[in-house]
C-alpha cells in the first residue's frame, strides 16, 4: 500500500487519493482506510513499532493507534513518542488510553525535555477568557486556561 500511495499509481487509475481507493476499490470503510494509510506512511519512521508489528508482537491496533499518534511529530519528537507510547503499551495500557494520551505526546515530550512553547494565552491575547480540556489516563481532565477578571469573579462565586 505504501508503494502505491508514494507512486500516486491510483490517480492513474482515476482515483483522487489513495484513500479514495481504498474505499471505492477494496471495500474499506472511511475509518480503516485511514488508519491503514497512515500505518503505510508513518512505518518508516517508527523502526521499533514496525518491527514488533511485523513479527506478531503488537497488534495492529496498538500499531495504528502510534502512527496516528506520531503523524504530526517531527522525527526528533517521533523517535521519543515511539519509546513513550510503547513503554505504555508493555505497562498494559489499552489502545484507548493509548490513543488519549498520544493526543497529547507533544505535549509530554516538551515537559519531559523541557523545551515547553509560550503559553497559549501569548498568541490568544487577554481580552477573551478561554479554557482547554483534555481527558487524562486515569478519567479525570487536564485543564489549561486563562479568564479575565469578570469570568474569575464567577469562577470564584462573587
Amino acid at each position: 500500500m505504501g508503494v502505491v500511495d508514494r507512486s500516486r499509481e491510483v490517480q492513474r487509475w482515476g482515483y483522487p487519493s489513495t484513500r479514495s481507493w481504498l474505499r471505492s476499490r477494496l471495500g474499506m470503510r472511511e475509518s480503516r482506510a485511514k488508519e491503514r494509510l497512515t500505518l503505510a506512511r508513518q512505518r518508516h519512521r517508527l523502526p521499533e513499532m514496525t518491527e514488533r508489528w511485523t513479527t506478531g508482537d503488537l497488534s495492529a491496533g496498538y500499531a495504528a493507534t502510534i502512527a496516528d499518534a506520531t503523524a504530526r511529530l517531527d522525527d526528533d519528537d517521533c523517535g521519543k513518542a515511539e519509546d513513550i507510547l510503547l513503554g505504555m503499551v508493555d505497562q498494559g495500557f489499552s489502545a484507548g488510553k493509548v490513543a488519549s494520551f498520544g493526543k497529547r505526546i507533544r505535549d509530554v515530550i516538551a515537559e519531559r525535555d523541557g523545551t515547553q512553547q509560550a503559553p497559549e494565552d501569548v498568541a490568544r491575547g487577554y481580552e477573551q477568557s478561554w479554557v482547554d480540556s483534555t481527558r487524562s489516563l486515569d478519567g479525570g481532565r487536564y485543564i489549561k486556561g486563562w479568564l479575565n477578571a469578570e469570568d474569575a469573579a464567577i469562577w470564584d462565586g462573587t
